[in-house]
């Protein structure tokens, strides 16, 4: 049966380009299997929230009911909303969101002007690159 996950609009972002590295043994394995219940069926559509998620719940920056580094995360968020052209609260299919998410991504300036500051850019640069 699949399911519906509340997620960060970046986190389409971070899946695309992720190779096992993350903030925390904890954050990598929940980004793992959110990356292979996507591939196997098993999580159909997302909620986009503007607020901690499945994966932010594992991650080591999350001070409370928010990020350490809130602001710039939601700058992100808004940047991908922006570029595809929904809102937070609405719900999207797996496939449709993250297709649009890589279509942002291979336009280098948006993918750079979006995700810049994020610590993990050149490692998503260096990913994306590969599969062009």
């Amino acid at each position: 049966m699949s399911k519906v996950l509340r997620i960060r609009p970046h986190h389409g972002a971070c899946m695309q380009n992720y190779i096992g590295e993350g903030y925390s043994s904890e954050f990598c394995m929940a980004m793992q299997t959110l990356i292979s219940d996507i591939k196997a069926g098993k999580v159909d559509s997302f909620i986009l929230v503007d607020m901690p998620d499945l994966l932010c719940e594992r991650c080591p920056n999350l001070s409370g009911k928010a990020c350490v580094t809130e602001d710039k995360v939601k700058r992100i968020d808004c940047g991908y909303l922006q570029a595809v052209g929904i809102s937070s609260g609405d719900t999207v299919t797996c496939g449709e969101y993250l297709a649009a998410i890589a279509d942002v991504m291979q336009d280098e300036h948006r993918f750079k002007a979006i995700c810049g500051d994020c610590e993990w850019f050149e490692i998503c640069k260096a990913q994306r690159r590969k599969h062009e």
